[in-house]
């Protein structure tokens, strides 16, 4: 999460669940519940982003289900 220019705070991403409807808006209203201070203090909304993002082709199969 950025405010101001400013990296704030971060989440990883659990690839298992990244195709789980809602998973990427629960890791942002998670991240804006933790740093609302800050957030009110600025005069801007945060802005997200996803640095880096596990590509299925370094995990075998195995390790995608269990």
């Amino acid at each position: 999460m950025i405010v101001e220019n400013i990296c704030v705070d971060a989440a990883p991403i659990n690839f298992v669940k990244l195709n789980s409807p809602g998973y990427i808006d629960n890791l942002k209203s998670e991240l804006e519940e933790n740093n609302r201070d800050i957030i009110d203090l600025s005069r801007e909304k945060p802005q997200f982003c996803i640095d880096t993002l596990p590509s299925a082709m370094n995990f075998n199969k195995r390790k995608l289900y269990e």
